[in-house]
């Protein structure tokens, strides 16, 4: 697992959130990304913007991937304190560009208010908070060729983007060893936050595991007693 961690951190990307936040605190870790491609990042990488929310794909999903697809905030407390919940799932590259485009269009159009509410504002500073999605969308395409996800809610929730090879060596190994998600989230975020997983796994009795691109595709491992 270890040389796993290592590689995640050198190829992979990922962003660690509040739950129902849109946007990333400043003091919320990242690895992989820098300036603006990290304050974008949540924009892209989540289950219920890649997922279907209808159709014949979306009822052969288990019911938590379900709940999460069309409620991503809708889980009852208690759900969220008991079970540790993993997908694994691959990303829509055109549903990408949309959502980049879209946050650099809204990007514009903010600019655009704060210039008619302040003549002043200095424009050349105000536009360095601008994303580029030409420029985003050539850097994680060249990145990631078969882009993945591993969405990991320890209440609150972080998403790893990489590629498929490698995402798929992870939720394996977290298949054949469900308490391996503890080991490697507390390797991934930051030292801060090792006492949060290490209390989350005190109050978890299962860790539920969505792998939608592998088999076997559920793993429902109850911590106080194994499957």
């Amino acid at each position: 697992m270890k040389d796993l961690i290592e590689r995640v951190k050198k190829e992979c990307a990922g962003v660690f959130v509040q739950a129902g936040q849109l946007l990333q605190k400043s003091d919320d870790p990242t690895f992989g990304l820098e300036g603006k491609k990290s304050s974008t990042f949540i924009y892209i990488a989540t289950p219920w913007q890649h997922l279907p929310k209808f159709g014949f794909k979306y009822l052969s999903f288990p019911k938590r991937v379900k709940r999460l697809v069309r409620t991503p905030d809708g889980f009852e407390t208690k759900e969220l304190i008991e079970e540790l919940c993993v997908v694994h799932f691959g990303l829509n590259k055109k549903k990408v560009r949309k959502e980049l485009e879209g946050v650099e269009k809204t990007g514009q159009w903010f600019l655009e208010r704060m210039i008619e509410n302040n003549p002043k504002l200095n424009l050349e500073k105000a536009k360095k908070d601008l994303i580029d999605s030409k420029e985003y969308i050539k850097w994680f395409e060249e990145k990631f060729k078969d882009p993945t996800v591993i969405h990991i809610e320890l209440f609150h929730n972080y998403q790893i983007i990489g590629n498929r090879e490698l995402t798929q060596q992870v939720i394996d190994e977290f298949k054949k060893n469900p308490e391996k998600v503890y080991e490697f989230s507390k390797s991934i975020l930051t030292p801060a936050n090792e006492t949060y997983v290490t209390e989350t796994q005190e109050r978890n009795k299962r860790v539920l595991i969505y792998d939608l691109l592998g088999k076997p595709r559920e793993v429902n491992y109850d911590l106080r007693g194994g499957e």
